[in-house]
Order: structure tokens, then sequence, then C-alpha cells
């Protein structure tokens, strides 16, 4: 299976279906963004997370990285 990269958005920020790993490798879906947050359900307990829609952990040094990402508009 190939990918289109030209229809493959950036990682620079949580998208609605997108499936991010946190720094501990615990994958999490984002199910909306409201008002600037990022509204997550971990995969592994169902638990809800909420973290800032462009806060990737990059500044902190503890990265998440995206495992797949949503439909494009």
């Amino acid at each position: 299976m190939t990918t289109n990269q030209a229809t493959v958005p950036d990682a620079d920020r949580f998208r609605p279906g997108d499936v991010w790993n946190n720094s501990r490798g615990v994958p999490h879906r984002v199910m909306r963004i409201e008002r600037g947050v990022a509204h997550m359900v971990n995969e592994n307990t169902g638990r809800t997370y909420n973290r800032p829609w462009d806060d990737l952990g990059w500044k902190s040094g503890r990265p998440w990285m995206r495992v797949s990402c949503g439909a494009t508009k």
C-alpha cells in the first residue's frame, strides 16, 4: 500500500482523527479540537486527555510522535 505524500499533512500539530504516541509510547487518538485544546483518548485505557493543539512536546524534550493521520480535507 502506498501513501500519496501530498495528502499527508505535516506533523506540526494535533488534528482530529490522528493517532499520536506520547513520550512513553502510549497511543492517543485525537477526537476533536476545541478552543485551542486537543481532546484525546488513551487507546489502551480509554481515559481522556487534553493538551494544547500545538504542544507536541519539543520544547520540553519529551516529544509526541504521530503514528497515523486522520482524514484530510
